[in-house]
């Protein structure tokens, strides 16, 4: 250990997990040693975990980190998400296929609960919205994402937004979209599909347990290179 961080492998990693039986909290612990700690058994399986980050306690098997590793000890490994991505986006064969498929991609790699895709149509040539999960499509899908709306304003930027809902203006202008009586995300992520004329579509995601991750920033960042990789064929 060298400055608050645990080196494995020549990698450091930041401690970010704590970890408690009910009584007692240890950490914060890295993500190698809390899964080390689970192999050895001197993690129990039914402890309460949550990123120092965070402000609710989760179950393990609910930790993304550790629901994959579970599955990788009974040969069930998921895969890198991204790597999914990138090659589940090479399949698809026209627009409206690689905003699905971005959409797909995004729920599953961030463990989002509510995703929408606005796609920029004629003759307006605005984000309407297209695609739902998660959310009953009645009285959403056809939406209109007007020119001035802060998130579609930082889509044309080539920007995502990844924050707790209300965090800036686009962060609730996407926390309105996605809000509903049994569906109120605390935590809200948007990234651009883009092509070489600029916004095709918008697509929109909520968490309702705790806002995404920092880390999945790049995830989505990816996610949206690949989508634009694969329009441009």
């Amino acid at each position: 250990m060298l400055n608050g961080e645990i080196r494995i492998g020549g990698a450091a990693r930041r401690p970010r997990w704590l970890v408690s039986n009910g009584s007692k909290v240890v950490g914060p612990v890295s993500t190698d040693l809390l899964l080390k700690g689970l192999e050895c058994g001197k993690v129990p399986p039914d402890c309460l975990i949550r990123d120092k980050e965070w402000s609710d306690w989760r179950e393990a098997h609910q930790i993304r980190e550790v629901r994959r590793w579970s599955k990788s000890q009974l040969g069930q490994e998921e895969g890198d998400p991204e790597e999914l991505a990138d090659t589940c986006l090479s399949l698809a064969h026209d627009v409206e296929e690689v905003v699905s498929f971005s959409l797909d991609a995004a729920m599953a790699a961030l463990g989002a609960h509510v995703g929408v895709a606005h796609r920029v149509r004629e003759p307006l040539w605005l984000p309407v919205t297209s695609l739902v999960q998660g959310l009953d499509p009645e009285g959403t899908l056809g939406e209109v994402v007007w020119h001035y709306d802060p998130a579609y304003a930082t889509a044309r930027q080539g920007r995502i937004v990844l924050e707790p809902v209300g965090g800036s203006s686009a962060s609730r202008a996407i926390g309105a979209r996605l809000w509903r009586p049994d569906s109120q995300p605390v935590g809200v992520a948007m990234f651009p599909v883009l092509q070489r004329d600029g916004v095709v579509a918008m697509i929109e995601l909520g968490r309702n347990d705790h806002p995404f991750r920092g880390s999945d920033a790049k995830t989505l960042t990816r996610i949206a290179f690949a989508a634009a990789a694969q329009l441009a064929g």
